[in-house]
């Protein structure tokens, strides 16, 4: 007995990707802020194992493309782990550790990724991932997106060098809200790794495509004026 399992992408859209830029804060760290750059796939659907549109989906396109792909890198510049409570030394739980310890307690308990370092400790953080978003729910222009995908992470300090030595990777889910705005669309999201991001989407070639037909209608009356 065998199972086949199908995913074909349907699109026909001649959009372009886009760009994010943004600023992330972490829950846990006050002084955590980091700066976001994501590249954003157009609105694509997922179907079945036909591979052609039906005469819905080519009346309504924009109803059945939920899915979008998008690149995200993070940098966060030093930022200090200073324990409010006056302890010497601080745990750091690595990002989705919640979740992944149902899993990882059963199997290694001592490989758990938790970390002491003293409360004087600075760290950076560089961070790179890959994510689906998929919409749940769009109102006139205002949209909500669940997202996931497996994010790489490197947490470096002068004096540890990289401290998550033991786990540079974890999957990642969240919650994603915008703003449709058209050229420029303005976000919200936050992930359970407890790391919330606010920017904006811009649309390079809406503004590049609006500059050149304007530059057409300028050239085409002059023209006539000239003539």
């Amino acid at each position: 007995m065998s199972l086949t399992l199908t995913a074909i992408c349907q699109t026909d859209s001649k959009e372009t990707w886009s760009m994010e830029l943004g600023a992330s804060k972490n829950i846990l760290y006050n002084n955590f802020t980091g700066v976001n750059l994501r590249f954003v796939s157009p609105k694509f659907q997922i179907t079945g194992e036909d591979p052609y549109w039906t005469e819905e989906e080519e009346k309504h396109p924009k109803r059945f493309k939920k899915f979008r792909f998008n690149i995200e890198l993070m940098y966060a510049p030093a930022f200090n782990v200073n324990d409010e409570n006056g302890n010497n030394f601080i745990r750091i739980n690595t990002p989705g550790l919640r979740i992944q310890n149902i899993l990882v307690s059963r199997i290694h308990k001592d490989t758990l990724p938790i970390y002491y370092v003293s409360n004087s400790t600075q760290l950076k953080e560089y961070a790179v991932s890959g994510n689906i978003q998929y919409r749940v729910l769009e109102y006139n222009r205002v949209s909500v997106q669940i997202t996931g995908g497996l994010k790489f992470f490197f947490l470096t300090s002068p004096d540890y060098g990289l401290v998550n030595t033991k786990q540079v990777y974890y999957l990642n889910i969240g919650l994603l809200s915008q703003l449709n705005l058209g050229w420029i669309s303005p976000f919200m999201d936050i992930g359970i790794d407890r790391i919330y991001t606010i920017g904006a989407e811009v649309k390079f070639n809406a503004i590049f495509r609006n500059a050149k037909r304007r530059y057409k209608l300028n050239l085409q009356n002059s023209n006539k004026a000239e003539g």
